[in-house]
């Protein structure tokens, strides 16, 4: 069980940081692309996205095992 658990931890935890990694480069050409009409309808959405990412990647990025965060 306790295996299962750091499996389940570990692709989780590397979702959360493909998912900021995305949020970032999203954000960033979002940002650069100021001749890009389009993108002033999604750049808000996508700043939240970043911050939410973020946040979670933050509380992860600290906790390399299933024990360690489960002893948050």
């Amino acid at each position: 069980m306790k295996n299962n658990a750091q499996d389940n931890f570990t692709k989780i935890k590397k979702l959360i940081v493909e998912i900021y990694n995305i949020s970032v480069v999203a954000d960033y050409f979002c940002s650069s692309q100021n001749d890009i009409e389009e993108l002033d309808n999604i750049s808000p959405v996508i700043k939240i996205l970043r911050k939410k990412a973020d946040g979670l990647n933050s509380i992860f990025i600290d906790y390399n095992t299933f024990d360690d965060f489960a002893n948050f």
